[in-house]
């Protein structure tokens, strides 16, 4: 379904936490970067790729204004947050 589609996390939040594996306390939450979200998806258009914006609820839990991603992204952004990385354009 998603093979010739570029998708993002269009909601106004991305993060979760690792509740998962006992870990609940363990949290991180980033703003969405969406001048970045923008200049990907032209290039993907321009590249003949259909836009599927996970910000409709259809892919996964989440709320209105944020979605709660896969521990397989939720890995990088913990390490990220740790580093001093807050998100969103600079």
């Amino acid at each position: 379904m998603l093979r010739r589609s570029f998708v993002v996390y269009g909601h106004q939040e991305v993060g979760g936490d690792f509740g998962e594996f006992g870990a609940p306390a363990v949290q991180v939450v980033f703003p969405t970067d969406h001048v970045l979200i923008g200049a990907l998806a032209r290039l993907a258009l321009a590249e003949g790729l259909s836009l599927t914006d996970l910000a409709d609820g259809s892919f996964g839990p989440g709320r209105e204004d944020a979605v709660v991603v896969h521990y397989a992204v939720l890995v990088p952004l913990f390490y990220l947050h740790r580093a001093g990385f807050a998100g969103g354009s600079s």
